[in-house]
């Protein structure tokens, strides 16, 4: 960075040091004070004509050329890098990829680095265990560490649509197996209370509704069900109320959803107060290894 600045001074006298910021590792990124295309192409250039010598793990003398650089991506090169719009004050000016086994810093006390654009660093087997993954499956294809968001909300029976970044940038859910081994019947039971929003004014009623599905491989048996009302709420279903209710069933097909229909009602309040509505499912007569998306949780804000 010294030597870019150095011979930046000497063709532009009397102007700031060219880089204004950067980040060197297992790259290198630079944001430049003059954002312009010719000063862009001045550090690429300047990198990519560098040879001198640097020193290896042990501290011996080690030449490098092109600054120990693979590619540089300057200017607009950059933005195209990374998928944005050439301008975006969020991109670096000046992006290298560093030759394979470089690791830019001083000294010898850095040896390596959480990784860059090798690819040994990204193309690494990505390890997934529990309820939901099938035990010794294996799937070849590349998948990215943008996966591991949603795979972890449809484990746990919540919407990955719910993130921005999922919906902006359409990331899928890790392809899981979904066929299960062989085995002893196995049910998975996913509960949501839906139409219950966060803000509800006090002695007014909220009607709301419990699902309940299945998604396991199997039928489930002997379906019971409860739905606990916040503190201060009382819960009408069918022709009972009290804080809480209760719902069975004799079975629940794999790939059906029951649904119950409750209202909540809450007291004349005494300023704002905040509570949970929970609800939660099991099956007396079928397993249900994956228990996380059991039960739901909702929060209400009564003022």
């Amino acid at each position: 960075m010294d030597g870019l600045n150095a011979a930046w001074s000497t063709a532009h006298p009397g102007t700031p040091p060219l880089v204004a910021h950067a980040t060197d590792d297992d790259a290198m990124i630079m944001w430049l004070s003059d954002r312009s295309p010719s000063a862009a192409a001045f550090a690429k250039n300047y990198l990519l004509h560098r040879s001198g010598v640097g020193n290896d793990i042990t501290g011996h003398p080690k030449p490098y050329t092109s600054s120990g650089l693979q590619t540089v991506y300057a200017g607009d090169e950059a933005a195209t890098y990374f998928g944005a719009t050439p301008g975006d004050p969020a991109v670096p000016d000046l992006y290298a990829v560093g030759q394979h086994g470089t690791v830019f810093t001083g000294g010898t006390k850095k040896i390596a680095e959480h990784g860059g654009a090798d690819p040994q660093d990204r193309h690494v087997p990505l390890v997934i265990s529990g309820a939901g993954a099938t035990a010794h499956s294996v799937h070849s294809d590349p998948v990215e560490t943008t996966q591991i968001a949603p795979t972890i909300l449809a484990l746990l029976g919540l919407n990955p649509q719910d993130l921005a970044a999922v919906r902006t940038e359409h990331t899928t859910a890790l392809p899981l197996t979904t066929t299960q081994p062989p085995g002893p019947a196995r049910a998975d039971l996913r509960v949501a209370l839906q139409g219950i929003p966060l803000f509800t004014p006090a002695g007014q009623q909220v009607s709301a509704t419990l699902t309940i599905t299945n998604n396991g491989p199997s039928d489930a048996g002997a379906i019971t069900a409860t739905v606990i009302a916040p503190t201060g709420y009382t819960i009408t279903a069918d022709t009972l109320a009290g804080p809480t209710a209760s719902f069975t069933a004799p079975s629940l097909a794999s790939g059906q959803t029951l649904r119950y229909p409750v209202t909540l009602h809450s007291g004349p309040g005494h300023g704002i107060s905040f509570g949970v509505a929970i609800a939660f499912a099991f099956s007396a007569a079928t397993p249900d290894p994956n228990v996380f998306n059991n039960f739901a949780l909702t929060p209400v804000i009564t003022a």
